[in-house]
């Protein structure tokens, strides 16, 4: 029920005259800065709030550089999605506790694999791409060089 709330509302938010472009991109990006600067949130948030911001960095530097049409919305959808995505993955594998460790470990598997099987810029750069990935983080072993509409798509088709 929350899902197709959230869902309702962002395609609202796209929709609407009076929304400029980035606000979803600025608002999530504004979200994960305040919570990164904040002194008394928990690491687990810290750490995600960290991974957000660098990636939606990274997304709005490359599509800068790589000229891409309509950028606003593009940003918009792709800071979406990257919210999204995390927001899965710290209800369904983080905090869930009906699950063993195996099925943990299963599930952030998924999620790992779907931010490498859609890559967004096939960028070769893997120090920056693979940061969170070579940092041995468990918490967002991620690539961030991702398609966060598709990895999105694929851990909600497989979980």
């Amino acid at each position: 029920m929350m899902k197709k709330a959230l869902l309702t509302a962002f395609i609202l938010l796209l929709l609407s005259p009076e929304v400029k472009g980035q606000d979803i991109y600025e608002h999530i990006l504004g979200n994960a800065s305040r919570i990164v600067n904040s002194p008394t949130t928990s690491f687990t948030q810290n750490h995600i709030a960290a991974f957000k911001k660098v990636t939606l960095i990274y997304i709005s530097d490359k599509a800068c550089a790589e000229n891409i049409p309509d950028r606003n919305h593009f940003l918009d959808v792709q800071a979406y999605c990257l919210s999204e995505f995390m927001t899965l993955l710290y209800t369904e594998v983080l905090e869930n506790q009906h699950l063993n460790e195996d099925t943990k470990l299963q599930r952030l598997n998924r999620f790992t694999e779907a931010t490498e099987k859609y890559p967004l810029f096939h960028d070769p750069d893997e120090t920056t791409t693979l940061q969170f990935v070579r940092s041995g983080t468990e918490l967002t072993p991620f690539s961030i060089d991702t398609d966060w509409e598709k990895a999105l798509a694929h851990v909600r088709s497989h979980l």
